[in-house]
Formats: C-alpha cells, sequence, structure tokens
C-alpha cells in the first residue's frame, strides 16, 4: 500500500480529515504554533519549500500542485485533498505545468502574501505595502482585477485575431500579386525595349543594354522594397501569432496572481497590428520607358556611325 495511504487512510475519518486539515494549515504558514516551536515551525516550512516536487504528506514523487495550500501531492493525496470541504474548491493543476517562477506567490519586499492590486502603479501589494510604499493609492481586490484583465484580454484576443488575418491576406498579396506582377511589368519593359534593339540590328545593342539594365535595377529596388515588406509582415504576423496563442492558453489560467504575472509579460510584447492590417501595400510600378527618346538616341547614335563610316570612305 502506497506510504500516503497508509499514514492517512489508516486512521478513521475524522482522525484522518484533522490530520490532513492541520497539515494543510501549516503548509499555508497559517499555524497558531507558541513562540517555542516557531523556530521549528519555519524549518519544517523551509524543508518543505525546497522539496517542491515531492508530496508534502508522503515524500513520493508529486504529481499536482495547489495554489492554496502551496504545495504538490502524489495521486493518492490528491484524492484526500479534494474530498475535504475547506479544500474542495482549491486552485490545483498539474505539477509539470505550474510556472516555477510564479509559485512564490509573496510580496519580495516584506515577505508577505499579496492581498490588493494598486492601480496607480499597477502591481500586485500586501498588506503592509498598504499602509507603506502605496499608502492613499486606489486598491482594487486581486480577484476583481484579474477578472477585469481578462475581460481586457479577451476583447484584445479577438481584435488581434481579427487583424492578425488581414495582415496574413496582405503579407500573402504582396508574395502572390505585387512582385509577379512587377516582374511582368519588368519583363513588358524588356520586351519593348528589345524589339526596338533587334529593329536598329546589332548597332544599337550596346543602348538597349543600357535601357535594360536601367530597368532591371529599378525593378530589383522596389522588388527588394516589397520582400522588404512582405518579410517584415510576415515576421510580424509570426511573432504576434505567438503572443496570441500566448494569451490565449494564459485565458484558461483559473489562478489570478499567476494571470496577472504571465500578462504583464505578455502585455509588453504585444503591438498595435492596425496599421500593420491595413487593406494593402501600395503596389510598386515601373515606368514605361521612353521608347521615342530611345530611339531618338538610337538614330543619333546611327547617324554617329554613318559619319564614321562617312570619313572612312573620303
Amino acid at each position: 500500500m502506497n506510504t500516503c495511504t497508509q499514514s492517512i487512510e489508516g486512521k478513521d475519518s475524522q482522525n484522518k480529515n484533522s490530520y490532513f486539515e492541520t497539515d494543510t494549515w501549516n503548509i499555508r504558514h497559517e499555524t497558531t504554533s507558541t513562540d517555542e516551536n516557531k523556530e521549528d515551525d519555519f524549518k519544517i516550512i523551509s524543508a518543505q519549500a525546497a522539496s517542491a516536487n515531492s508530496c508534502v504528506f508522503c515524500d513520493n514523487k508529486g504529481v499536482f500542485y495547489c495554489y492554496a495550500c502551496k504545495s504538490s501531492f502524489c495521486k493518492p493525496c490528491r484524492v484526500n485533498h479534494d474530498k475535504l470541504p475547506p479544500s474542495k474548491k482549491h486552485s490545483v493543476i498539474d505539477l509539470k505545468s505550474v510556472n516555477r517562477s510564479t509559485v512564490r506567490h509573496i510580496c519580495e519586499l516584506h515577505e508577505s502574501e499579496y492581498t490588493f492590486y494598486c492601480i496607480p502603479c499597477n502591481t500586485l501589494v500586501c498588506n503592509i505595502c498598504v499602509t507603506s510604499g502605496h499608502k492613499e493609492h486606489g486598491m482594487s481586490g486581486i480577484i476583481e482585477k484579474s477578472d477585469e484583465l481578462k475581460r481586457l484580454a479577451k476583447s484584445k484576443l479577438s481584435d488581434i485575431k481579427s487583424k492578425l488575418q488581414k495582415l496574413s491576406k496582405v503579407a500573402e498579396k504582396t508574395k502572390m500579386v505585387h512582385i509577379p506582377k512587377l516582374d511582368d511589368e519588368s519583363e513588358m519593359a524588356v520586351a519593348n525595349i528589345r524589339s526596338i534593339e533587334n529593329d536598329v540590328q546589332k548597332l544599337i545593342s550596346t543602348k538597349a543594354d543600357i535601357k535594360v539594365n536601367e530597368v532591371q535595377d529599378v525593378t530589383q529596388w522596389k522588388k527588394e522594397e516589397l520582400q522588404s515588406a512582405w518579410k517584415n509582415k510576415g515576421r510580424i504576423h509570426r511573432k504576434q501569432t505567438t503572443i496570441y496563442e500566448s494569451l490565449k492558453t494564459l485565458l484558461s489560467e483559473e489562478h489570478a496572481v499567476s494571470f496577472l504575472v504571465s500578462y504583464q509579460t505578455i502585455k509588453r510584447d504585444m503591438c498595435d497590428l492596425t496599421s500593420e492590417a491595413k487593406d494593402d501595400i501600395e503596389p510598386h510600378h515601373i515606368q514605361a520607358p521612353d521608347l521615342k527618346g530611345f530611339l531618338d538616341e538610337t538614330i543619333s547614335s546611327l547617324q554617329e556611325y554613318r559619319r564614321g563610316l562617312d570619313s572612312q570612305l573620303i
């Protein structure tokens, strides 16, 4: 039989409840020990905190974590924990999903549990903070503030989702429409130039190559701008999608303090996607080549070449 089961279920129902409730009470630092026992109680609590991966009752491997008790339980002890009326409504989750950085939910300045949320400072505070550094500040209950921010987060989630969809369409259109169209326009311009080149034979090939290079340089420059815009929107889309998924997952967090701590981290990485997800990117176009000017230059070159030929013939 499991050690935990032997230590708890071996007693009668009344003693079992009393044993479990007493230990849970001690773990939550709510002991009413006499002064001479306080040092021993502190050592016990410190030892329990050092073994957060073990069941607080039987030292078996912990599987669950109770935010209210601030302790880990194995499966059998979790069953007994949930049977007791005082702990039925405790927030218990899988130990693997516990954010270790937020398990110790106490004020670092006063080593006291958080009791309020300071509205002007946007931070969790303890009872000592309320009467010292945050004196006369507006306060909100932790649960109330968590519920308020959850409602705000849900609204943001919907807004982000909508804008991410628009952003995705804009990025896709840039890749699939604007860039190919720019290539088409470039190819058409080059074809026109090559047509004139063929009409005036090899003599104008140098002039034609110059014009082609001009078009291709502009094409490359404009294409790089479009590719940069496409990649940038894709990067923003990927990053904000990750934030969206994290925020979506966070909304299932039942523990208020855990939610607030994690939400502040996610909130720093959020950005307004309104400008990024506008309907479209302004497309670039290749200016139609000055074919008449190109022909004039070609004729001028032919005339010069003819003059050169004439001088050689004299």
